[in-house]
């Protein structure tokens, strides 16, 4: 009996040994065959074992276990599933008694799609990063890897995707460029310089290859088209726009806005047929919206302010019904959103820190179906999210709509924008009209017109000063990159440098078949001498005043003023003008810092040099209008002033001070600065660095409203405004002109109203009267080391109180043509307090061995939206004392009473200091919301009425319950994920104070 029962013993073990050899053949087989395609949880095949080769326990069975889960398909079978959405795979109940469940290891299919997130480091550079979408594939093989590395301060902002054309886009903050860069080339190419300073967020159609962005500062929406060229707005709104999304299928464009209210408002991609879908009264912002086809869903982010903790995620049908929060947290600050599949994505700029490891950020990924919560670590602060999708990519169909696609259309000259039950729309350009259905036109006008430059665009534009206003670009800033600009009204010319040129072009008032004067040069500032048609300009890099005779064989340069030696290294040339009743050229120089500030003139031939007023505090505009007789110019960054010219022409020492009438004081803001100013008296139109319009006021009245002028889209960054007036050239015929009869081979200069003399470019002299030669010289004249275009540009920058980041700039890089570089003498400023609110004038310079001094000069403008909307709401300073700090990353506002005997009384609230923290997204003080703050005379001291205990000890016990709470909390949480007693349809997020939990070990 016992040798019968050893048998079967031993035959029933060579049988399953058989068995489970025959399994795992089976296996090998499957395993190389087939995949999962998508989320495990939407597999149905057939497998029904184990990693293990355990076979699987029918659904529907209640042994060796009793069922908790059921899948989706049924329960009368035993195949492997997914039903709780367990991020590992599918598994099944196995028929081993003491193993309840197990994986079953099903591998996935090749999925190439990434998610994308942008971080910076502290010393500001930024990266993008990547990793597989597929969150199954990526807790197996976390293939996290940089696809760019900027070399220097940057900050990228937002980010989308174009996985039909491998590439994503990318807006940086700081060089308010947007990049293009290539997933198969790894190479990044910058576009649109200056006009993605505020791109809150971006999307992109694949269907018409248009990409759309948000820009805060104006408050509107914007598109380009494919070839980077054109772009308009497509919606304006007085409130904030910051976040967008489209759904390219359904031509539906879903954007956030934030004022009294916030609001979600869908629209068709042309910006019409506009509702609000959503709104939220307790003035939370919608943050980062994005779009899932997955799930046809909106999801977004709710977020407090930059300074409150906690946030949430939101989720809306596109008609915004069966709205819902999909995960709460009271620590996280999430900013940036995409979704993959079954999985959402949010950066969180909170910083983390264990007992074992540094600080640290975190991106997190969240299933949609069981709200199971994992992260992954970042270094650097995160920033923008997206998804480069490969597995969903539909780059050519178009759903089956009612009229309003582009395709099988007449091609659109500038913008084609679909929409929704109507016409598609052709968009033009900014500055261009549309003719007919489908072509731009550049209306140029020839009469009493403002001529504008936008450094922000790069470009030049008209404005009408008849009663339509209408406004237009003049073209060639299309092929040019206009950094600054001069009218000659006489001849109805424009002259203009371009920066990446390093040359001075001139045309007509068309803009059309523009020719290049001077290459190689620098420039800061450029005007027109109306009589002789004498181009001058100040020069960025060497300071000096250079003055371009053109005539008919060419166009001929000589320097007229170089500054002297003691002053080299302090030179900063801001503007310059011109008279022609007196025949001076004026310059306002900052001397590179605060009350050293100077206005210099010379006569047109560089003759008789002189410095009429010192000490100015910081001038930065001047004009002359010799209607009245008068020169304007600016000071104390937004004071207008007048002076007589005639009071100037009194041979008086640089100790006079020379009478002037107050004309404004703008008052706009701390932080606006004045860049050029130009007189058709009586009025005065006003450009700014700040404002996005043309400001006008009348001269003769003091009080006089600053009025904004109409017809015009936002501008991005105003530097320059000039009058042209179809009879200018009457103003100045009743001016003497001795240069009108000469016939000079270089350059005619007036010297007095009936003489005039003539002048050779650099390099060539006189011969006779009128003819010039060039020098006999074997050695060149030595030149001033040349920074070639590295200098940087004016910086415009709105920092975020309490957090470090580097400086945005490069210093320059130094050529000279006669020293080596290791001999040049370099100079490099202070730079530790360019964070400081305010302006800060930089000035590098290289000295080389015979003393001639290069020049880098240029202006930091430092604001902050957060400090400056949070001093409109502190209590009157007359009475307290407000002091402001971080701690950490927080922004802390103190407020006491300047009589330090009187306390703080904010409702119930009484202490020596009120502490508030300040609310960037409610533009306002949390403390101080709600009731007054005033000083008393007497502080009571808060306690309870029943214990006596003071709020401190009340703050204890109520720390002490709320952990007991959550630790319940997180027991019982974990009790539920259990495999058969965590119900799937139940709505029930992870507790923050859990987060670092595991789902997978509760199996």
């Amino acid at each position: 009996m016992t040798q019968t029962i050893y048998q079967y013993v031993v035959g029933a073990f060579v049988i399953s040994q058989i068995s489970v050899i025959a399994l795992r053949q089976k296996s090998d087989v499957n395993a190389a065959s087939e995949c999962i395609d998508g989320p495990s949880a939407s597999y149905r095949g057939k497998r029904n074992y184990t990693a293990s080769s355990t076979p699987c326990q029918r659904w529907n069975a209640r042994h060796p276990h009793i069922p908790k889960q059921e899948p989706p398909d049924g329960k009368n079978h035993n195949y492997c599933r997914n039903p709780d959405f367990d991020i590992h795979g599918t598994w099944c109940y196995t028929t081993n008694a003491s193993r309840r469940w197990e994986y079953c290891n099903i591998s996935k299919c090749q999925d190439n799609s990434k998610v994308l997130w942008s971080t910076q480091s502290l010393v500001g550079k930024g990266t993008i990063w990547s990793r597989s979408a597929d969150a199954e594939i990526a807790l197996k093989f976390p293939d996290i890897k940089s696809i760019y590395n900027s070399s220097e301060y940057s900050f990228v902002w937002s980010m989308a995707s174009d996985p039909c054309h491998e590439k994503v886009f990318f807006s940086d903050h700081i060089h308010e460029t947007l990049s293009i860069h290539s997933m198969t080339t790894n190479e990044t190419t910058h576009r649109l310089k200056g006009l993605m300073r505020f791109v809150g967020n971006m999307a992109y159609d694949w269907l018409t290859q248009n990409l759309y962005w948000t820009d805060s500062s104006l408050g509107s929406i914007m598109v380009v088209e494919k070839t980077m060229k054109h772009y308009a707005f497509v919606y304006h709104s007085t409130d904030r726009i910051d976040s967008l999304t489209i759904h390219p299928k359904q031509r539906k464009l879903f954007f956030s806005t934030f004022g009294n209210m916030s609001h979600i408002i869908c629209t068709d991609l042309a910006g019409k047929r506009e509702k609000i879908i959503i709104s939220h009264a307790d003035k939370l912002k919608f943050n980062d919206l994005h779009f899932d086809y997955w799930d046809n869903r909106l999801y977004w982010i709710d977020y407090p302010g930059l300074f409150l903790p906690g946030s949430s995620i939101g989720s809306s049908f596109l008609n915004g019904s069966d709205v819902k929060v999909v995960y709460a947290s009271t620590f996280a600050k999430f900013r940036g959103i995409a979704t993959y599949q079954d999985t959402i994505y949010v950066s969180d700029r909170s910083s983390y820190k264990s007992r074992v490891e540094n600080r640290f950020y975190k991106i997190w990924y969240i299933n949609k179906n069981n709200y199971d919560r994992r992260f992954f670590k970042t270094l650097n602060t995160p920033k923008a999210v997206t998804v480069y999708n490969i597995r969903e990519k539909t780059c050519s169909d178009e759903e089956d709509l009612p009229e309003g696609g582009c395709k099988n259309m007449p091609e659109c000259e500038h913008i084609c924008l679909p929409r929704i039950d109507a016409p598609r729309e052709c968009a033009c350009s900014i500055g261009y009209t549309k003719l007919g259905e489908t072509k731009c036109v550049a209306r140029i006008q020839t009469e009493n017109f403002l001529l504008i430059h936008d450094e922000g665009q790069q470009k030049l534009f008209q404005l009408s000063l008849n009663e339509s206003r209408s406004f237009n670009v003049i073209p060639m800033a299309y092929s040019s990159s206009v950094s600054a600009m001069a009218l000659d009204e006489v001849r109805q010319r424009l002259f203009w440098w371009d920066r990446t040129q390093s040359a001075i072009y001139q045309t007509g008032l068309s803009g059309i078949d523009p020719k290049i004067l001077i290459k190689g040069v620098h420039v800061k500032s450029m005007t027109v001498e109306a009589q002789t048609g004498n181009l001058y300009y100040a020069d960025d890099d060497t300071e000096f005043i250079y003055v371009i005779g053109i005539t008919k064989n060419g166009a001929y340069r000589k320097m007229l003023m170089k500054p002297a030696p003691e002053k080299r290294l302090l030179t900063n040339i801001q503007k310059i003008a011109t008279d022609p009743l007196h025949r001076h050229v004026y310059w306002i120089d900052t001397n590179g810092d605060y009350n050293e500030g100077e206005l210099r003139r010379m006569n047109f031939d560089g003759t008789n040099q002189k410095l009429l007023i010192k000490n100015m505090f910081y001038p930065r505009a001047i004009t002359i209008n010799i209607e009245r007789n008068s020169l304007f110019f600016v000071d104390h960054i937004d004071i207008v002033d007048e002076i007589s010219l005639t009071e100037l022409q009194l041979d008086k020492d640089d100790n006079y001070i020379y009478p002037r009438k107050h004309v404004y004081n703008l008052k706009l803001s701390p932080f606006t600065n004045i860049a050029s100013l130009e007189i058709d008296d009586p009025v005065m139109y006003i450009a700014t660095t700040t404002q996005k319009e043309i400001l006008q006021l009348n001269v003769n009245y003091e009080n006089t409203s600053l009025i904004a002028v109409n017809g015009t889209p936002p501008f991005v960054r105003l530097t320059s405004v000039n009058v042209f007036k179809k009879d200018s050239s009457k103003k100045f015929s009743s001016i003497p002109n001795p240069c009108s009869s000469n016939a000079c081979q270089h350059i005619c200069l007036i010297t007095s109203s009936n003489t005039s003399s003539c002048a050779c470019a650099d390099g060539y002299s006189l011969v006779d009267a009128v003819n010039c030669e060039a020098n006999n010289e074997t050695i060149k004249e030595d030149e001033p080391p040349s920074y070639n275009n590295t200098c940087p540009q004016d910086q415009y920058v709105d920092v975020v109180p309490c957090l470090n980041i580097s400086v945005p700039w490069s210093a320059p890089v130094w050529i000279d043509d006669n020293t080596e570089n290791s001999k040049l003498n370099l100079t490099a400023p202070d730079i530790s307090n360019w964070t400081e609110i305010g302006n800060h004038n930089y000035l590098y310079t290289a000295t080389d061995e015979v003393g001639n001094v290069g020049h880098c000069s240029f202006t930091v403008f430092t604001t902050s939206l957060t400090w400056e909307n949070a001093e409109r709401f502190l209590p009157d300073l007359t009475t307290f004392l407000i002091s402001k700090e971080c701690r950490g990353e927080q922004l802390i506002i103190n407020v006491s009473c300047k009589n330090r005997s009187l306390c703080v009384t904010h409702g119930a609230f009484q202490n020596k200091t009120l502490t508030n923290i300040w609310d960037s997204a409610n533009s306002n003080l949390i403390q101080s919301k709600n009731s007054e703050i005033t000083c008393q005379s007497l502080c009571r001291t808060t306690k309870s009425k029943n214990t006596g205990l003071d709020a401190g000890a009340i703050a204890g016990i109520i720390i002490a319950v709320s952990l007991v709470v959550v630790v319940g909390a997180c027991f019982l949480y974990f009790q539920m994920r259990q495999k058969g007693s965590y119900p799937t349809t139940d709505n029930i997020p992870l507790p923050d104070a859990c987060q670092n939990h595991q789902y997978h070990e509760f199996h």
